[in-house]
Parts: structure tokens; C-alpha cells; sequence
């Protein structure tokens, strides 16, 4: 591609940089839109689950490293822990696993099933 003008080539740059940049070219409506929902309070956990979710229950045996992230006291490494502790017989096998120690057990125990 030849360009007769500086202007041009850096008109035909930033209109190649916005198409590859789709959340700057949509502008700024679209940016507060594509925030995640916990952005606006507090983190999302099992506790604060919108709607009918309120009731659910996280499966310690299925549940992947970011539904096992919901579970109250359970960051990204005690995740990882909980997966590869796994199979679970019981609810309480979650205290063999280093990071839930008892005190955490009476707020997690709601929240999970086997």
C-alpha cells in the first residue's frame, strides 16, 4: 500500500488500530457496560448470588477452580489445592486441605455438597 500523504498513512494506522480494539472503538458506553458484575460492590460469592442462584450449592468433587472460588475463605490457590485433593468421601475432608482450617469450615459447610 503506497500513501501520497503522512496524514493519510497515520489516518489508515489508527483506523486499523481501532479495528483491532473493538472495546476502545466501541467508546465509552460500551466500557462501563463490559465491566463484570461484582465490579460494583462486593465480590461475587456464594452468599451474594443474584436471584434463584442463592440457594446453590458448589459440588467439591465437579466444581472447577472458579466455581470453587464462590465458597467463602477459597482464593485461586486454595482452588487449585481443593482440585487436587480430590476425590472427597465427605464435607469435612475439606479441612485435610491446607488453607481451610476449622474456623473457615462453619461458613464454607452451607455451601458445599459432594
Amino acid at each position: 500500500m503506497q500513501f501520497r500523504s503522512l496524514t493519510n498513512a497515520l489516518c489508515a494506522l489508527v483506523f486499523i488500530a481501532a479495528l483491532t480494539t473493538p472495546v476502545l472503538a466501541a467508546g465509552p458506553a460500551a466500557q462501563a457496560s463490559a465491566k463484570p458484575p461484582q465490579a460494583k460492590g462486593a465480590p461475587l460469592t456464594v452468599k451474594n448470588l443474584p436471584g434463584k442462584a442463592q440457594g446453590y450449592r458448589v459440588n467439591i468433587n465437579k466444581a472447577d477452580e472458579h466455581e470453587l472460588q464462590l465458597l467463602p475463605y477459597v482464593g485461586p490457590q486454595v482452588a487449585k489445592r481443593i482440585i487436587a485433593a480430590r476425590p472427597f468421601k465427605s464435607v469435612e475432608d475439606l479441612l485435610k486441605v491446607k488453607g481451610i482450617a476449622t474456623i473457615y469450615m462453619s461458613s464454607i459447610r452451607p455451601h458445599v455438597k459432594l
